[in-house]
């Protein structure tokens, strides 16, 4: 599922992005601190109020526990002149392979085409 990050996402956001394995391929070092986490988030709250200017990032939740955090995605790179995005995305290493973020691409996909109004 995919909802709005908020203010309680922050220390799953920690723990995820304090993980080497997960930045890695990340454009970004990894967390030290929860303060970094806080601003990622307070970031990704405002950057959702202004949804389709900049881009925006949703949680990824398992539909059975809507409040548990497993990783983010969302829409970078936003040119709307060229009517073009870029789609990012990740779990904490506990979910990975088990087609969370296949999901999560697809739901976002089958958005940009009904709601984002890129198109």
């Amino acid at each position: 599922m995919l909802r709005a990050i908020t203010l309680d996402d922050v220390q799953a956001i920690f723990d995820i992005f304090s993980r080497d394995e997960v930045t890695g391929s990340y454009d970004c070092y990894s967390f030290t601190e929860n303060s970094q986490a806080l601003d990622w988030v307070k970031n990704n709250i405002a950057n959702y109020a202004k949804a389709g200017e900049k881009g925006f990032r949703w949680a990824i939740t398992l539909i059975e526990a809507p409040d548990q955090l497993i990783g983010s995605c969302g829409f970078h790179c936003v040119n709307k002149n060229f009517k073009s995005f870029e789609i990012g995305y990740e779990l904490h290493p506990d979910f990975w392979g088990k087609g969370y973020a296949t999901q999560a691409v697809a739901a976002m996909i089958d958005y940009s085409f009904i709601s984002f109004n890129i198109f």
